[in-house]
């Protein structure tokens, strides 16, 4: 399918032989074909790079693969993956999922519509390491609220979703290529996350409530988080003064290439380093309350019936994580 608009897939490996080729097919069935599929390997001691390499010949899209000789960990790995990509759009790959064939050409379809559109993602359903559905789905268990899902089917206040709770896995996620000048270099942070923020400071996102992928759930990988009783426990997690200093340090980085990086989006630009001071300033109260004892509360509640725990974090649930911290 030719519109004048291709797409490329970064996918990345590590000792993945065991759910690659899988991969790999549903990437060949898709009914958009992609230009190419950019594989980086990261220092795999398995037979990983010897089935892409055989599934390659088989292509009519090229594959390329390239071994880091030293593994490089999953953020820079993909770093060095999305800036190999040549073409106008990019989709992120793990190697041990699968794509719905339609996958690729219902988010094509929407790139081409709105040429502000810069990031989507989609729903996941969980299925077991032989692709068994659990009847799960990642929305769900990841209590992505309602609001924010018909917020993202239409609009453009992404990133304003995003920098108030970011939970978004890259295996789901498509960007456009000229969003790279504030996605990359990746930070040592998660690497999902940071694309889906940074990238949504460029132009317009969009959810698809619809499973689009069969994200493969295996040994300890992933904790669905679904029961109430994990909610709670969510709450009682404490934050460490490192997670504020390595937040606030991010977002000083994104407000940085924002403003280094106009390329005629001022005005998005501005929206969106606002909020990122807004956000600085909220970080930084909740770091500094921890060192104010039983008085905490007066800024918790300040904070609270101010509507910032609600604005910039996850309402009441970051509201108890702070008064139990």
């Amino acid at each position: 399918m030719e519109f004048g608009l291709h797409y490329s897939v970064a996918l990345c490996t590590c000792n993945g032989d065991k759910f690659i080729e899988d991969q790999l097919q549903s990437i060949a069935d898709q009914s958009w074909q992609p230009r190419e599929v950019v594989v980086f390997d990261d220092a795999s001691t398995d037979q990983t790079r010897k089935l892409v390499n055989v599934f390659s010949k088989s292509q009519q899209f090229e594959i390329r693969l390239i071994k880091n000789q030293t593994p490089l960990g999953i953020a820079k790995n993909f770093e060095k993956a999305i800036s190999c990509c040549t073409s106008e759009i990019i989709f992120l790959s793990d190697q041990d999922d699968v794509w719905m064939p339609q996958k690729a050409q219902k988010y094509m379809e929407l790139f081409l519509v709105d040429k502000n559109l810069v990031l989507i993602s989609s729903n996941s359903a969980i299925v077991d390491e032989s692709l068994n559905h659990t009847g799960k789905d990642l929305w769900a268990a990841y209590h992505i609220p309602g609001k924010m899902i018909e917020d993202l089917k239409l609009s453009s206040a992404g990133f304003n979703h995003f920098l108030r709770r970011n939970s978004f896995l890259g295996h789901s996620i498509a960007i456009r290529a000229s969003t790279r000048d504030i996605v990359l270099p990746i930070p040592t942070y998660q690497y999902d996350f940071w694309i889906t923020l940074a990238s949504s400071a460029c132009g317009n996102s969009l959810l698809i409530p619809e499973c689009l992928t069969m994200y493969r759930r295996h040994g300890a990988q992933f904790s669905t988080g679904s029961s109430g009783e994990n909610y709670i426990a969510m709450a009682k997690q404490t934050v460490s003064m490192n997670h504020f200093d390595g937040e606030i340090d991010k977002l000083n980085a994104l407000r940085t290439r924002i403003t280094t990086n106009n390329k005629n989006r001022s005005n998005r630009n501005h929206d969106a380093t606002t909020l990122i001071d807004q956000k600085i300033w909220y970080l930084q109260k909740r770091k500094h309350m921890k060192h104010e004892g039983i008085w905490r509360v007066m800024t918790i509640g300040s904070l609270l019936f101010g509507g910032f725990y609600h604005k910039l974090g996850r309402g009441f649930l970051t509201a108890a994580r702070d008064l139990l911290s």
